[in-house]
């Protein structure tokens, strides 16, 4: 659920959440993945235990880039190993299969790359303003569904979309890489997403936040308070209608970030005062608190926790299965509550991993994080429930026993890698002078191998290789072989 916040973090320089909102996957509850997850919901066996030299043997990393800016806000891999990954260009950047150019400010894309990182299909949308997609997901049969906000008049394919300020889009790709449909969610005021999550029927699950009264289909939401940001849900059929929606919101804002989906479906978001999901009301301890809920395919709350609740402010996360618990991964300030787990924060902004279990009960929590904000972006949970982060650090972070320090005051990738009880087992550091930004992570346990993504400026060091963006930013691909 960072996304939003993350995203707002990164360019407004403050620290929230609202989840570079890592979607998903059709994956089930029992954490068996069908398709994918951030970049994979799968196995991460075979990866060091402990702290030791980094980085491994056998690692290399790949920049993909123009001559503008190439942002990649979201990444999955799916069940025969090929990664997605999605967000937005500007300019005209050169790929393997050819020449992308944005029609505007920026457009949102689509790639698909093979384990080697050798682009196998690229797509990109938008029109003559600002146009980004935040989020995507992989159906087993591999199909694709991204989510994000446009200006204007945005094309995807041969359908055009127009909002009204900002409104929200959701599209569905082929597994060839061309789009199918494309519709738009959204009234007169902002509306963005940051998570989506295919439903395992041919159709999706999308969540985000909204202003004022907004159209989901043929269903209206207005906001509560009406100055206020709510979050939503919705679901989306095959064809890309509209078969429910519902608001999330109370007496201060929120706003709704990741979605993972199974049988049900999960999110994540932050609220401010209180917030009513369902029949569930939680009020917040802080200036801002997270949550989790759980609702059913028709829209029905199953149940909502509270999480990263405390002095400061906290903020739901990335979201993942790990057999029938979740386990999530976000950030707070100061201090925060999780269940009957109180975690205290180093510095400005520290991350948490955190899990529940089925019925939404807190089982424990974990911090990492130093004197800097330490920010998780992306989430994976192996099938032996090691779980594997990635996000950006500031400053000199502790993860357990391993101390990383950044090159820069801008901000550096990390890596890391928690046990399923959250003790931290390693840690690893990437980047130069310019912010650099993990913002997705997979584990491939056929292979033995750490994937991650995101992007960088300037010069940046992943292990002995060095990549220098062509623009202001390009997108790194990192593959580490820990067999």
């Amino acid at each position: 659920m960072l996304k939003a916040i993350l995203i707002a973090l990164l360019v407004l320089g403050v620290g929230c959440a609202e989840s570079p909102i890592r979607s998903d996957v059709d994956a089930s509850p029992s954490g068996e993945v069908d398709a994918a997850g951030d970049l994979r919901r799968g196995d991460s066996d075979g990866l060091a235990q402990t702290d030791g030299a980094w980085p491994p043997p056998k690692a290399w990393a790949k920049s993909l880039g123009g001559t503008g800016n190439e942002v990649v806000f979201d990444a999955v891999m799916d069940k025969s190993g090929n990664l997605f990954l999605t967000g937005m260009f500007s300019e005209t950047w050169s790929l393997d299969t050819g020449n992308l150019s944005a029609s505007g400010k920026s457009d949102a894309f689509v790639l698909k790359l093979d384990t080697d990182g050798k682009v196998l299909w690229a797509a990109a949308a938008g029109g003559p303003e600002r146009d980004a997609a935040y989020a995507l997901s992989v159906s087993s049969s591999g199909n694709v569904y991204i989510t994000g906000d446009y200006q204007g008049t945005a094309k995807f394919g041969t359908t055009s979309l127009t909002a009204k300020k900002t409104d929200i889009f959701v599209a569905k790709l082929g597994s060839a890489g061309k789009f199918e449909w494309a519709t738009s969610l959204g009234g007169s005021e902002v509306e963005v997403s940051r998570g989506v999550a295919a439903d395992g029927k041919g159709g999706a699950y999308v969540a985000g936040r909204f202003e004022g009264t907004a159209s989901f289909g043929t269903k209206s939401l207005s906001a509560s308070p009406k100055d206020k940001s709510n979050g939503f849900v919705a679901r989306l059929d095959a064809g890309g209608k509209v078969l429910w929606a519902v608001a999330i919101g109370g007496s201060g804002e929120a706003s709704c970030g990741d979605a993972v989906a199974g049988n049900d479906v999960l999110i994540s978001g932050w609220f401010t005062k209180s917030v009513t999901i369902g029949s569930k009301s939680i009020t917040s301890k802080g200036e801002s608190d997270g949550f989790v809920a759980r609702l059913d395919a028709s829209g029905k709350t199953v149940w909502a926790s509270a999480i990263a609740q405390g002095s400061g402010s906290g903020w739901g996360g990335e979201l993942a299965f790990s057999g029938s618990n979740i386990v999530a991964a976000g950030m707070f300030r100061e201090t925060a509550d999780f269940g009957n787990k109180t975690l205290t924060s180093k510095g400005a902004i520290n991350l948490y991993v955190t899990a529940l279990d089925a019925s939404g009960k807190v089982l424990w929590a974990s911090t990492a994080g130093g004197d800097g904000d330490a920010r998780a972006n992306a989430l994976a949970v192996g099938s032996a429930g090691d779980i594997l982060i990635t996000g950006t650090y500031f400053g000199k972070a502790t993860f357990g026993s391993r101390s990383l320090t950044p090159k820069s005051n801008n901000g550096d990738v990390f890596v890391a890698k928690f046990g399923p009880s959250g003790k931290v087992l390693w840690a690893a550091s990437a980047g130069g002078s310019e912010t650099d930004t993990g913002f997705g992570i997979a584990a491939s346990s056929a292979n033995k191998k750490i994937y991650a993504a995101g992007d960088f400026g300037g010069t940046a060091s992943f292990g002995t290789d060095k990549l220098t963006s062509l623009g202001q930013h390009d997108i790194f691909f990192w593959k580490i072989d820990v067999q």
